[in-house]
């Protein structure tokens, strides 16, 4: 279906929405299991907010080493 909101020459992504929960079926974008590679950074963690980080790598938001 071409878009309407531009120039309408060209096609709108293809987006196919589950009206499942995660928790309900496997799915690959979402990982339940609690093994994910990411860590908490602790100092963005001691001011209240949640920021993962892959070990070994800076936090994006205040640069710490995690």
């Amino acid at each position: 279906m071409p878009c309407s909101h531009c120039c309408g020459s060209h096609a709108e992504p293809q987006v196919d929405y589950c009206s499942h929960s995660a928790a309900d079926h496997e799915c690959p974008m979402v990982d339940m299991s609690g093994t994910a590679p990411g860590k908490r950074c602790p100092t963005c963690q001691g001011k209240g907010q949640e920021v993962w980080v892959l070990p070994g790598r800076d936090c994006p938001y205040c640069g710490t080493p995690v």
